[in-house]
């Protein structure tokens, strides 16, 4: 019967000990790819609890342009549980809805929800910063506005457009920009008058929640 050293026995038992390891972390590994709630922040989870499915959210940094029907539309408890009463002069659901746009993660106990309400003809957005799940603050947002016929002098049509824009420029401070515009065309569809007006107003969010403006730059185009 074939004897074996004891260096042999230690190698072949080490390989064993070796091999168990690496299938528990092979395991481990599947569980947080199958189990969402060990991947998610606890800052998220309200969110998947509530049913919604983080994947489905846009999550760039901008808000939705009017009437883009983006983002996923919200039952009377969701709308309970993430707003509450805090968008102010809200409707009753009767007559209005609600959908989340996006969400984005500032820190390990802040996020920032972007929300769209519709009541009537009208849309508003609201930036909602959540502190360990709880709303610390409430920002109304700027809406991309739909082109508007200003005025029709000697055979020139004006018309007034709207843009704007939210951009993060770290975790804790973000730029919305506001630009207005108005170009008149004459009956050849050429563009003879351009004149434009940018806004941009800077704002910080701080650790507690809370969102402060810091500054704002306006810039004026010359007519061209």
């Amino acid at each position: 019967m074939p004897k074996f050293s004891p260096i042999i026995i230690i190698i072949f038992i080490a390989t064993l000990i070796l091999s168990g390891c690496n299938q528990q972390q092979a395991a481990k590994a599947q569980n947080l790819t199958a189990d969402s709630s060990l991947v998610v922040n606890d800052n998220l989870i309200l969110f998947r609890n509530l049913g919604i499915s983080l994947d489905s959210l846009i999550s760039v940094d901008t808000i939705p342009k009017a009437l883009s029907r983006q983002g996923i539309y919200l039952d009377s408890l969701q709308i309970q549980e993430l707003i509450a009463d805090e968008i102010p002069n809200r409707a009753s659901l009767s007559y209005s809805s609600i959908r989340l746009f996006s969400i984005k993660e500032l820190s390990d106990s802040l996020c920032v929800g972007f929300y769209v309400y519709e009541y009537s003809d009208i849309e508003d957005i609201y930036m909602v910063v959540y502190k360990d799940i709880a709303i610390t603050d409430v920002l109304k947002l700027p809406i991309q506005e739909e082109s508007n016929i200003k005025d029709v002098i000697d055979d020139i049509e004006y018309i007034d457009y709207f843009e704007s824009s939210v951009l993060f420029t770290d975790n804790s401070h973000f730029i919305i920009t506001e630009l207005s515009t108005t170009k008149g065309w004459n009956y050849d569809e050429e563009c003879v008058f351009k004149t434009s007006l940018k806004i941009e107003t800077f704002y910080s969010i701080s650790p507690d929640g809370q969102i402060h403006k810091e500054d704002v730059v306006k810039t004026q185009s010359c007519p061209g």
